[in-house]
């Protein structure tokens, strides 16, 4: 909520409760403030709490989330076309969209971390292998479930793997010859089938919404569905609303959807788009079978998924009893370790096409980065193609690790039978130079121990600041850093993690090459940010590492930590002022260098212009080379009525005054769009609040910046 919106919420409590309860201030004050806390708070509880929940579905309960695959598997074929050539790795989800790579000629590996999932992915496999198309249908489009627990007893449980027999065995109950299935129908199992039977069983007739599956199970015509729904729009789009702002307090989880990728919509209206989607621009009645088996509770013949088509039944069967399906119970990174840890190359699996679902949306950077770490030394190097799906509209991909694919946006959402993905991504690994790596925090173990010594130095600084610099020699701004950072040098990093808090997210978003690279990161200090990626990973993705500052303190104990570490032939300690002429002395060459930081450094360096344009002059041209910067941040002001936006002013000058007296400068807008930097293609933004310690109230703002150089074909 906004400042305004919390503040007329506590005014209008108390008014309420004074007036209308007749109660006493003390009384009426003391429940206000629960209710300003519980609108604080309860959302971010609840958001908390949905993601719990979900992690209880996949690792503890034995239960599957996805009871049908929602990512609608036309729109793969159509864009990728998958033939016989190609080994396709994906999640298995409720296993639809492997079954339908298997109907186009792939060979597929399915993964899933809920082994859930893949009992009733294998269980649907062995059905099509050995049962009759009529008995298969009956079962899985009709949810006959007497004769699902009689095929299974007498059939398919022999032919299970103990994992998935030992699910559905829990499944099954009763004595012999009266055996039961605690799963009542297939098309509401699972959490988003028990999702789809509350909203359109019964929440639907509640609202009027009843006609619907009459109407589709009845053979409407379809011109008379979409009529009936432009006369009803009203009761649907309520349905809408009051779904999404459920999703929005956690019930998301019920349907595989956590908070994080829940967010990426947060600025849009997303369910009465869908539903004009579905309804206005896809054929509910005959071709879409996502809606049409959750609103009707079974599938027709005409309107199944692929896999259930008794055209295609024979065609997967052969792919089953060849063995073109491997289900495998981990998560992607983790079979893919194990695939590259295999010691003959030859039993190493390669892939062609990497179908990603949407999974990725909910990863920070850093996950994201160690999965594409994994996967690209086990894709092929001539045909290899990543194809996922997110919640997100933006014309660039929601996280750095996937913009460096270079992935292009694919795929009208009209297409999609299911509206409820606003982008699709295909990136051809040919078009990308990128390397990957795993990005952690500590070589050593974590220093968070904030040393509250060193934290009132640093408040205090302003006070014996001029005795400090009595005895340093050099520029003002020299002096200045020097006398600063002298007497916390020990004790920095510790202090300093919970407050610099864009510093990781901007290791996590810096791109590295296939080739090693040349970094330099200005004002570097303590070489604090080397230790984000592993001792390893430093020798394999880094040709050279130059930690430039001007504070000598911090140097030497950037020192210490290259030499304790036994980097010292990979990485220079510079002691130099960047904004000097003379700093190309010591540097590499202009135009060789791959990587330039400013990692919380260009706020407290004076002269920014010349800084970054020394940064610029050594960067490699042609989009090869990156600049990359992550400090405290000044917003515009926003333009908005009320009181909001000068409070937002006022608070932005207290955090500015504030941190000025440690000669910290907050970058502003004007600053990172002159003309200089309009040169360089911003690749990656992203802003945010962070503590200040033991001053939870003050919460300047963090920004992170990646720019590439500007390409040749710009």
């Amino acid at each position: 909520m906004s400042l305004t919106l919390n503040l007329a919420v506590l005014g209008y409590c108390i008014y309420g409760l004074l007036h209308g309860f007749n109660i006493g201030w003390k009384a009426a004050s003391y429940l206000a403030t629960a209710v300003f806390v519980c609108s604080k708070f309860l959302p971010y509880l609840l958001k908390v709490w949905g993601d719990k929940l979900m992690d209880m579905f996949v690792h503890h309960w034995r239960v599957y989330v996805y009871n049908v695959s929602w990512e609608d598997p036309r729109v793969d074929t159509d864009i990728m076309k998958p033939d016989s050539k190609d080994h396709v790795l994906t999640i298995c989800s409720a296993g639809c969209n492997a079954f339908d790579y298997l109907i186009s000629g792939c060979k597929v590996t399915a993964v899933d971390m809920n082994e859930c999932q893949l009992a009733l992915a294998e269980v649907r496999a062995k059905a099509v292998e050995k049962l009759p198309w009529v008995e298969v249908f009956d079962i899985f489009a009709k949810n006959n479930m007497e004769k699902f627990v009689e095929r299974y007893e007498n059939t398919l449980k022999n032919e299970l793997s103990e994992a998935s027999r030992s699910f559905w065995d829990s499944k099954i109950v009763g004595p012999a010859g009266a055996k039961r299935c605690k799963i009542k129908t297939f098309m509401y199992s699972g959490t988003s089938g028990w999702t789809a039977y509350v909203t359109f069983r019964i929440f639907f007739p509640l609202v009027g919404l009843g006609w619907l599956r009459k109407a589709m199970m009845d053979g409407v015509p379809l011109e008379e569905i979409r009529e009936r729904y432009n006369k009803s729009k009203r009761g649907f789009y309520l349905v809408g609303r009051l779904a999404e702002s459920m999703m929005g307090l956690g019930f998301a989880s019920f349907i595989g959807v956590p908070a994080r990728q829940f967010a990426l919509g947060s600025h849009r209206k997303n369910f009465p788009t869908v539903l004009d989607q579905v309804f206005l621009n896809t054929d509910l009645v005959n071709d879409n079978y996502f809606l049409y088996g959750y609103i009707c509770g079974e599938y027709s013949e005409i309107n199944c998924p692929r896999w259930l088509a008794k055209d295609n039944f024979l065609t997967l069967r052969k792919a089953f009893v060849t063995g073109q399906l491997r289900l495998v119970h981990a998560s992607l990174a983790e079979h893919l370790l194990n695939e590259t840890a295999k010691p003959k190359e030859s039993d190493k699996e390669v892939y062609t096409i990497a179908s990603l679902l949407d999974h990725m949306d909910w990863m920070p950077a850093r996950i994201v980065d160690e999965e594409m770490a994994a996967l690209l030394p086990r894709m092929s190097k001539t045909s290899a193609r990543i194809w996922w799906r997110s919640f997100g509209d933006t014309d660039y991909a929601h996280s750095p690790p996937l913009r460096w694919l270079k992935p292009t946006m694919v795929a009208d959402c009209k297409q999609d039978r299911v509206a409820m993905y606003w982008s699709t991504w295909l990136a051809d690994l040919s078009n990308s130079s990128v390397g990957y790596c795993d990005r952690h925090d500590w070589w050593t173990v974590p220093q968070n121990t904030l040393n509250l010594g060193t934290w009132l130095g640093i408040i205090t600084f302003p006070c014996w600041r001029k005795c400090a610099e009595r005895k340093i020699e050099g520029s003002a701004h020299r002096k200045q850093i020097e006398a600063f950072y002298s007497y916390q040098k020990a004790a920095y990093d510790a202090t300093r993690e919970q407050l610099l808090v864009a510093r990781p997210l901007l290791m996590d978003a810096v791109p590295l090459g296939r080739d090693p690279i040349v970094w330099v990161d200005v004002g570097g200090g303590t070489a604090r940010n080397l230790e984000f990626f592993d001792k390893a990973a430093m020798r394999q993705r880094f040709k050279k590492v130059y930690v430039v500052d001007i504070s000598k303190s911090l140097l030497e104990t950037a020192a210490e930590r290259v030499k304790a570490a036994g980097l010292e032939d990979l990485v220079e300690i510079i002691e130099h002022d960047v904004t000097e002429a003379s700093v190309f002395d010591v540097l590499p060459a202009k135009g060789s260098v791959d990587l330039v930081t400013f990692s919380y450094s260009l706020s407290m360096i004076p002269d920014k212009l010349t800084a970054l344009g020394m940064a610029m002059s050594l960067l490699k041209p042609d989009g090869k080379g990156h600049l990359g910067i992550g400090d405290f941040y000044s917003p515009p002001t926003p333009c908005t009525s009320g009181l909001t936006g000068p409070l937002l002013a006022l608070e932005q000058l207290c955090h500015r005054a504030w941190f000025r007296q440690d000669g910290i400068y907050f970058l502003q807008d004007q600053l990172l769009k002159t003309g200089m930097m309009k040169s360089l293609t911003l690749e990656w933004e992203e802003r945010l609040r962070g503590p200040v310690p033991f001053m939870p109230f003050f919460r300047p703002y963090h920004s992170v910046f990646v720019w590439s150089t500007a390409s040749k074909q710009a």
